[in-house]
Formats: structure tokens, C-alpha cells, sequence
């Protein structure tokens, strides 16, 4: 994120995928740490079916958090809106 903020400068929206690949911890951690370079949101930090993860990121972490993979089928949407798991 560091190099993409500096090279692209501050008018170019940046954002990141995490595929998935974190545990809350370690999403909270890194989504703390690029923070600073003005991301607008991380999608599926943690895994899919994280619902409760992806909602407690979203409450507590400086970046704003994306689904995709959660929301592949109706009962994941249905799943996500009320957990109020993500902002995208």
C-alpha cells in the first residue's frame, strides 16, 4: 500500500483484497497498518463464512470492509445485512 499511495499519489482511491486470507487478529493488524495510506476499504479480509469476524472488523477497524465471497449466495447477503458486516 505504501508503494501504490506513493507512486499513484493521494487522488487515486486505493483498495485491497485480502482473499480471505486472515484471521480477525490479523486483519485487524494489517487493515491498522494501511490505514495511513487512506484505503478506502479491504474486501473478505477474513474467510467467507467469518460473518461474525467480518462484523467485528468492521465495528473496530480504521479501514472499511467489503464482501464478496460472503455474499455469493442469497443466504450469505441475507447473513451479512444482518450482521451489519460490512460497509461495501
Amino acid at each position: 500500500m505504501r508503494a501504490a499511495r506513493e507512486g499513484l499519489g493521494p487522488d487515486v482511491r486505493l483498495r485491497g483484497d485480502a482473499n480471505g486470507a486472515w484471521s480477525v487478529a490479523e486483519a485487524f493488524e494489517a487493515l491498522e497498518a494501511v490505514a495511513v495510506f487512506d484505503v478506502e476499504y479491504v474486501e473478505q479480509p477474513v474467510a467467507a463464512d467469518d460473518i461474525a469476524g467480518l462484523a467485528e472488523l468492521r465495528r473496530h477497524a480504521a479501514v472499511r470492509i467489503a464482501a464478496d465471497e460472503s455474499v455469493a449466495t442469497g443466504q450469505g447477503l441475507v447473513d451479512v445485512l444482518a450482521a451489519g458486516a460490512a460497509d461495501v
